[in-house]
């Protein structure tokens, strides 16, 4: 199964992340992705000056595990899988890796519970009782975790800055969800456990913004993404890249200039007879056969890329957890005129007033589930693929985002005001795995500032063979 969200990241660039949860009965589950990027043509994004570098340099992507998922009530219990793991590792005194590891899993499964159980609660029509059981289970999964606290004395340094800095990540990311999920509409009882968070975290020193002080902000900023890349990196997959089909790419290379050059000799071949009586004419023709050898050289190699795009691709990664081999990825780029888009892609395609542009990026993920699976006790079901696209290169080329408009009325007065210039790209989405297809088409709106919105015009989902 495949689950896209998107979301503006910043004011030049476009998250949308993308779940992929694996099928236990699959030995190697496989994931595609194709972006479609529809740009308008007087933003030069064009093969020559919008090249594979270029696009590579404005996508980040970034891959991890998904966290295990628990209910609120599960977590409010003592028993619940995390504390257990978390209670053995703190157990074995000597292994300070397996209680980063623990101390993070914990963490997360804590912050995600929290976070997916405010998203539902706004969404309901009469959410206050629901936040107040929230409130209540929030405290009592803090509860949970700083009973622990007392078994870290016996700890050695390391391990006891593991649990204090999960602790604080803990403090920061309720307040955080808190206040971006409610956007500061908080009933008395809510507004008690975010003060109460507050008071605790003052009483152990740990970093809070003050609105008075920008240093102690910028701190507060700092550490909040300091101790975020500290928990949540027992989740990343780290790839290491390598040349995709590299020896099948050089022996078509080899086969290209050998057709080539069986051009120029078959030429030369036809004309050794008649080389004394027109050496001039000769001369020239052997000329014009070498030159065309190179252009036929490049036009089989790039016929060869195109026929050859499953096998070589940009980039190939393996990914690596923890010393262990869990999959491989391979990615791909290219440029071209959006008439040659496939015939799916153009039928959500909606019609533009000018040239187009299509840069078109897909990306395949192969994952193996049993090597996932043995990598933790706790219950990994898939993984999260975050992909950034920033536009900004994009928006040197554009106009100024307000221009002075003029009309005139009937009675001869002419009215000047401003009006918006706005740049509108498509982007398309499919995503497979197994039998299933998720096609999302996506408008974005742009001007010299950055990012205006999003329209999400349509989404079809079916189920085929692909």
């Amino acid at each position: 199964m495949i689950e896209l969200k998107t979301k503006i990241h910043d004011q030049y660039t476009l998250e949308f992340k993308t779940s992929c949860q694996t099928e236990s009965g699959q030995p190697i589950n496989e994931f595609s992705t194709e972006i479609w990027l529809f740009i308008p043509e007087n933003l030069q994004s064009n093969e020559p000056t919008y090249t594979s570098d270029s696009f590579y340099e404005d996508l980040k992507t970034r891959l991890r595990l998904k966290t295990p998922q628990y209910t609120p009530e599960e977590l409010a219990k003592r028993e619940a899988l995390p504390y257990q793991r978390l209670q053995k590792a703190i157990d074995n005194q000597h292994n300070a890796e397996t209680l980063r590891h623990q101390v993070s899993m914990t963490c997360n499964a804590i912050k995600s519970c929290l976070r997916d159980a405010l998203d539902e609660a706004v969404r309901q029509p009469q959410h206050h009782q629901q936040l107040e059981k929230i409130n209540r289970l929030a405290r009592k999964m803090l509860e949970n975790y700083r009973a622990f606290e007392a078994s870290t004395v016996q700890l050695p340094e390391t391990s006891r800055e593991s649990y204090y800095f999960g602790l604080e990540f803990l403090y920061q990311q309720i307040l955080h969800y808190y206040y971006h999920t409610l956007k500061g509409h908080f009933d008395s009882d809510t507004t008690q456990l975010l003060l109460d968070i507050q008071l605790e975290m003052e009483r152990r020193n740990f970093a809070l913004p003050h609105p008075d002080n920008p240093e102690a902000n910028q701190y507060f900023l700092d550490r909040m993404a300091e101790l975020k890349k500290y928990i949540e990196s027992e989740l990343y997959i780290r790839s290491h890249k390598k040349n995709s089909g590299y020896l099948l790419e050089q022996l078509l290379f080899m086969l290209a200039a050998g057709i080539a050059m069986a051009f120029a000799i078959f030429i030369n071949y036809h004309t050794r007879n008649t080389a004394n009586q027109y050496s001039l004419p000769i001369v020239l023709l052997m000329i014009v056969s070498y030159m065309f050898k190179d252009r036929i050289k490049d036009w089989v190699k790039s016929w060869f890329r195109n026929g050859a795009g499953e096998i070589i691709n940009d980039r190939r990664m393996r990914l690596e957890m923890r010393g262990t081999d869990i999959g491989s990825a391979r990615q791909g780029y290219s440029s071209l005129r959006a008439s040659n888009a496939p015939e799916i892609v153009l039928q959500y395609h909606a019609p533009s007033s000018g040239n187009e542009e299509v840069l078109h990026y897909r990306r395949i993920l192969r994952l193996k589930r049993q090597r996932i699976t043995s990598l933790s006790h706790h219950p990994f079901s898939g993984v999260n693929e975050i992909c950034r696209i920033s536009f900004a290169r994009l928006m040197r080329w554009m106009d100024n985002p307000s221009q002075t408009i003029f009309r005139t009325q009937p009675d001869g007065h002419t009215d000047i005001f401003t009006g918006s210039r706005t740049y509108h790209l498509q982007l398309i989405i499919i995503n497979r795995f197994q039998k299933q297809e998720q096609i999302h088409h996506l408008t974005i709106d742009l001007n010299r500032k950055g990012i205006v919105g999003i329209n999400i015009r349509n989404k079809k989902e079916a189920a085929k063979i692909v």
